[in-house]
Order: C-alpha cells, then sequence, then structure tokens
C-alpha cells in the first residue's frame, strides 16, 4: 500500500482513461462519488487507504502505481484496444 500522501491524481487519471471510463462509471463501480473522484485527479483531496485499495483493484493496477506521476494524456491517445482485455 502507499501512503495517502504519495498519491498523484494523474496516475488516476491515467488508468481510468486506458480502462476507457469517464468519472461517473468509475464511481458508479466502486461508490465513490463522481465530486470526489475529481479532486482525487486534481489533488485537491487525497483518498483514504482503502479508497487506494478500491481504486487499485477496479482499475487492474498495483496500488503503488497511484505513487507515480504522469503526464497528461492527450484524448486523441485514449482510444487504446487491449486485444486480450475481457
Amino acid at each position: 500500500m502507499i501512503d495517502p500522501i504519495k498519491f498523484k491524481g494523474s496516475a488516476l487519471e491515467c488508468a481510468r482513461a486506458v480502462m476507457g471510463w469517464d468519472l461517473e462509471h468509475l464511481g458508479t463501480e466502486i461508490g465513490i462519488s463522481r465530486n470526489r473522484l475529481a479532486s482525487f485527479e486534481a489533488g485537491r483531496n487525497l483518498p483514504s487507504t482503502e479508497e487506494i485499495q478500491k481504486l487499485a483493484d477496479t482499475l487492474e493496477v498495483l496500488p503503488k502505481f497511484f505513487a507515480i506521476p504522469v503526464e497528461k494524456i492527450p484524448d486523441h491517445a485514449i482510444n487504446i484496444k487491449w486485444a486480450n482485455k475481457k
């Protein structure tokens, strides 16, 4: 698990984009409001360790992924298709 203080909202945005989900869809999947998720991505609030674990499980990444800052993904690069994705 990572310390919530190390959480990078850009990593959440990246993982969410790769799944092809908007904030509303992710919020429905894990039971966290869209506004709260947006505040994580913007860096206005930090998730709890439990929320980080929920995000990791749902977005299929390790919790430590959220400690890595990610450059903004251009909108045209978000249409990624995974051949072996369920």
